[in-house]
């Protein structure tokens, strides 16, 4: 009986199965502050050397040491320091909102609960740091390009086919998600400006559920829509908490560059 059941209701759910257009609960994530000064991630000779390459720069308008600067090993430095304060203030774990999304090519819902976004202290450098000057705007542009390994997600989930009621866990894996932090330097007032923060791999997306009554065509279901539409939301509160840390992390360089020129 519970067989002919699914047959009817997978029969039913996938005829009248349209594309839904999701209505996604907005990235509201309040990122607190990365309350960090730069001499606690950067060691004493690291910012001696910098802070005169950026004198040079701004007073002679001699660029060469900049470029000469050692960037890779002071970014590591900074990276592995900066990965306690992601997990004091809150970035990881890092809480999800609920969302609620209509099911792809079948009638039917997934209302995901609970959720944890984890290892986002894994960051790392992705590529040799960047560095290029614009003499026309007396501006250094630096990109850090930056790389999460693998990102961990969980929610707890029902689901909703016409007769059947199906929860339980989700456990998701993002690989390789990629991106670069583009800052700019202006040489005519000393200051750095965090530009943009550029995604260049989304990552690779994986998803397991746990349940009882899970078929394979309702599985399939819910991984298109987490694969298709949560993912890029994701993506987007990731970036924009690049964004937050990136800006604090600016603010802390020019408050050291203000405190020392």
């Amino acid at each position: 009986m519970k067989l002919v059941i699914l047959c009817l209701v997978s029969l039913f759910s996938i005829a009248w199965g349209e594309r839904p257009i999701n209505d996604l609960v907005e990235n509201n994530t309040q990122f607190k502050h990365l309350n960090v000064k730069l001499t606690d991630i950067v060691n004493e000779d690291n910012l001696e050397s910098f802070l005169e390459a950026l004198k040079k720069f701004v007073q002679d308008g001699d660029v060469s040491g900049i470029f000469n600067l050692k960037m890779n090993p002071t970014i590591d430095e900074a990276i592995d320091k900066l990965r306690a304060y992601f997990i004091s203030c809150g970035f990881d774990p890092l809480e999800l909102d609920d969302q609620k999304l209509q099911l792809l090519g079948i009638i039917g819902s997934i209302k995901l609960t609970s959720g944890w976004l984890q290892d986002i202290s894994t960051i790392s450098r992705n590529d040799d740091v960047i560095v290029s000057y614009n003499s026309a705007t007396k501006k250094v542009a630096f990109t850090l390009p930056l790389k999460f390994n693998v990102l961990l997600f969980t929610y707890k989930y029902v689901t909703r086919v016409t007769l059947l009621k199906i929860k339980g866990d989700v456990l998701g894996k993002i690989q390789d998600v990629v991106m670069n932090l583009n800052l700019i330097f202006d040489g005519s007032t000393g200051k750095f400006v965090l530009k943009s923060v550029s995604m260049k791999d989304s990552g690779k997306i994986t998803v397991k559920f746990s349940g009882h009554s899970l078929v394979d065509w309702i599985t399939n279901a819910m991984t298109s829509v987490i694969t298709e539409v949560l993912h890029p939301l994701l993506i987007s509160m990731l970036q924009s908490g690049a964004m937050s840390v990136g800006n604090d992390i600016t603010d802390a360089v020019n408050e050291y560059i203000k405190n020392h020129f």
